[in-house]
């Protein structure tokens, strides 16, 4: 299970699923592919007072040597890589200080006690009938952050632990293995959302039992990562649908759409879809856009739940997200 590469990068909760499930796998990996677009360098190159404060950080970290291997370098951005995937750094040239980032692969004995156990028993409260046997372990810490991170995963969960406190939980299954009532709602909700979108409605067939610090839900997926729907635990509320539509990724026709669309055309071409999948009208509402996210618009009034709705470049809304005015989403 690889929640655990996106917790620590975009949250809230609800939003990276919307996010992530609103680009195709193969941009998602194309943003991440630095050691393709980075050049390589030798390790030689890296000056040694910087090599040295990232190997002294990766040894409080990890308790033990971490050899780094391989180095890259985009724009003022510097990466290093070990033999391990999750032996890595990165940092700014000019600003190691304040942009350090260092993580490293250690065996699950390695974990303390006390996170360990809290871990183990924020698995058992989602699954109690569960047996998990976690495969990798790492840990992390940025520059900002004054505690370590713990990443734990087996094959089918993921928990993160943060000075002694579990972060984030999640559990895979089959969704026909997940609550029937929140299947069935997702379903309905992607049906909706897919028409919205003029595409086919993909069938859910992977769920995800989720518990963060700012949700507790499930997480249903299809299989070829096209759709994903968030409905929570507790209240069987939709917090996010989202459904591709097999069209390239234009973010200048992207930008060039919203900017020219009124906010008054923003606020209508997305209110039928949010009212039979949420049941909230948007009387009210004002809206908001960034040509930093081109494809999203942000809708808000006061006391009442934020939503955020992405298009595509030919203009159809394809998801659409929803934040509690307050509490987390559940």
């Amino acid at each position: 299970m690889r929640w655990t590469k996106w917790v620590r990068w975009i949250a809230p909760l609800w939003m990276a699923a919307l996010l992530l499930s609103a680009v195709p796998a193969h941009a998602q990996a194309e943003e991440w592919d630095w050691e393709e677009e980075g050049v390589e360098l030798n390790m030689e190159d890296i000056d040694d007072a910087l090599l040295q404060r990232v190997q002294q950080e990766m040894k409080k970290l990890a308790g033990k040597e971490i050899e780094l291997t391989h180095a890259y370098q985009s724009d003022e951005m510097i990466y290093l890589t070990g033999a391990n995937e999750y032996d890595f750094a990165s940092f700014l040239i000019e600003d190691i200080d304040n942009s350090l980032y260092v993580s490293a692969a250690i065996s699950y004995k390695e974990v303390p006690n006390k996170e360990r156990q809290a871990a183990e028993k924020a698995l058992t409260a989602l699954d109690g009938k569960k047996k998990f046997k976690f495969t990798d372990v790492y840990t992390a810490k940025g520059a900002a952050e004054k505690s370590i991170t713990y990443y734990i995963n087996s094959d089918d969960a993921s928990v993160v632990v943060s000075n002694g406190a579990v972060i984030f939980t999640g559990i895979e299954y089959p969704a026909a293995q997940a609550d029937k009532k929140a299947l069935s709602r997702a379903q309905e909700a992607l049906k909706e959302m897919s028409k919205a979108a003029g595409v086919s409605a993909p069938k859910l067939t992977e769920a995800i039992r989720t518990k963060a610090v700012d949700g507790d839900v499930w997480i249903f997926n299809d299989s070829d990562g096209k759709a994903s729907v968030v409905v929570g635990t507790k209240t069987g509320k939709i917090w996010s649908v989202s459904v591709l539509d097999n069209k390239p990724i234009d973010y200048d026709q992207m930008e060039k759409m919203a900017k020219k669309m009124s906010n008054e055309k923003k606020i209508a071409a997305i209110s039928p879809v949010v009212k039979k999948i949420s049941g909230i009208g948007m009387k009210g509402y004002s809206v908001s856009w960034s040509p930093d996210y081109p494809m999203m618009f942000e809708y808000t009034k006061k006391g009442q739940p934020s939503i955020y709705g992405i298009i595509s470049s030919s203009g159809k809304f394809t998801a659409i997200s929803i934040q509690p005015a307050k509490g987390i989403a559940e």
